[in-house]
């Protein structure tokens, strides 16, 4: 803080409310913090048993539980699950498309007894669920249940603080699917070793801050070339004011270097990305050299006096426990901006150290090949292909899910 932005004071400002003093501890766990891993297969199931082991004290009396997930697809996908159907019909739900006019109302009715309650990780963030139930408090308060893994350890911090506020008591857990681990750097073999609990807790710990270490160095760098960006912007500006016609023209083009003449493109190249957890810093640093790549490709056509240009397709792959998400491509572009806003949209999911359906991108670079000419294909990946027993089995699971055709 201090080197990059020069924020040399700082001002700590103690809690208003007092410290809560109850025997029960804020992560209720045998190991300290209750971490469940789970695969994508019993994620649904292992929730739903969460849910059912939290919502009734010891004495079978009833709290009230909320229930964090990444996104919205997620939370319907859960919602409409015949693992939330006993909590179906008094359950509550907080999305983007949820009215203000029923927010503060579900916010007020998610801490009444025996309530369940899913939101999106947005309302991890300043949501206060206040209640004034002595019984409440005397059976344990809220229970938070956060079924993602946070990429960054403030957000983790901030829905841990939607219970045991304001005096109150509160405990916490987290549901996790073992390919949201992989995202945050740790395999299969990591927590193979070791019990569901605190030491799974402390493993996210120390790698969340390696990752975030290097997010921080990845996202210096996309603030220097979006500085420069800016001080090219400002020069066109004072040309432009300046009526120095010659400079803009120059400075357009140089802008347009990239461009393609669509009448006689002489190089299409398509670029395979694994899109799975282990990848997930690949993508932020994607995001900051492909405006550079470009550049550098079209000063080279401009040196050789290429009349014509190129066109690049990005296509991301993950596996089959992706679902509909299993493929996705971008459009043929010569424009970084489009290009950049396709990684942007772009999630990263599943993968947990096995194989990858790489034979699904190449089977959209082959229907790519028959509709023209495909230069040449790039794949960027860290996991080998599917066997063809994987495959079979694999593409059996999503037929009986409904999902091929």
């Amino acid at each position: 803080l201090n080197r990059e932005y020069k924020i040399q004071e700082r001002t700590i400002m103690p809690s208003a409310y007092p410290v809560v003093k109850s025997t029960d501890p804020f992560f209720t766990g045998r190991s300290g913090i209750d971490v469940i891993v789970s695969t994508s297969a019993n994620f649904f199931e292992n929730i739903a048993k969460e849910i059912t082991t939290r919502i009734s004290d010891h004495n079978g009396k009833k709290r009230a539980v909320l229930v964090f997930f990444k996104s919205e697809a997620v939370l319907e996908d859960f919602s409409s699950s015949t693992w939330f159907k006993d909590y179906a019909g008094s359950g509550l739900k907080l999305i983007t498309k949820t009215p203000p006019s029923e927010r503060d109302s579900i916010i007020e009715r998610a801490a009444e007894e025996g309530r369940v309650t899913l939101l999106i990780a947005a309302y991890g963030r300043g949501t206060d669920f206040t209640y004034s139930n002595r019984e409440l408090d005397e059976r344990g308060g809220i229970h938070v249940i956060q079924a993602f893994l946070s990429e960054e350890g403030s957000e983790e911090i901030q829905i841990q603080g939607r219970t045991r506020r304001q005096g109150h008591p509160g405990t916490y857990s987290m549901v996790l699917n073992e390919s949201d681990l992989e995202m945050g750097g740790i395999t299969r073999a990591d927590f193979a070793v070791i019990p569901h609990g605190k030491e799974i807790h402390q493993q996210i710990l120390k790698y969340r801050t390696i990752q975030y270490g290097k997010k921080c160095i990845q996202r210096k760098e996309l603030a220097e070339f979006k500085l420069i960006e800016h001080n090219e912007s400002q020069e066109l500006l004072k040309y432009l004011w300046d009526n120095n016609l010659s400079e803009v023209k120059k400075r357009i083009e140089g802008r347009n270097l990239a461009k393609v003449d669509f009448y006689g493109v002489v190089s299409r190249t398509i670029i395979l990305l694994d899109a799975t957890g282990s990848m997930h810093l690949f993508f932020n640093k994607c995001k900051t050299i492909v405006k550079e790549m470009l550049r550098r490709v079209g000063e080279i056509l401009t040196e050789q006096k290429v009349s014509s240009g190129f066109e690049i397709q990005f296509v991301v792959y993950r596996n089959y426990t992706s679902k509909t998400k299993l493929l996705e491509a971008s459009s043929w572009e010569s424009d970084p901006e489009a290009l950049s806003a396709f990684i942007d949209e772009a999630e990263i999911s599943g993968g947990v150290g096995g194989n990858e359906s790489i034979e699904t991108a190449f089977w959209h670079v082959n229907k790519q090949i028959e509709k023209g000419e495909v230069t040449q294909v790039i794949i960027i990946g860290d996991q080998g292909p599917n066997t063809k027993n994987e495959i079979a089995r694999l593409r059996d699971s999503l037929e009986s899910d409904g999902l091929t055709g």
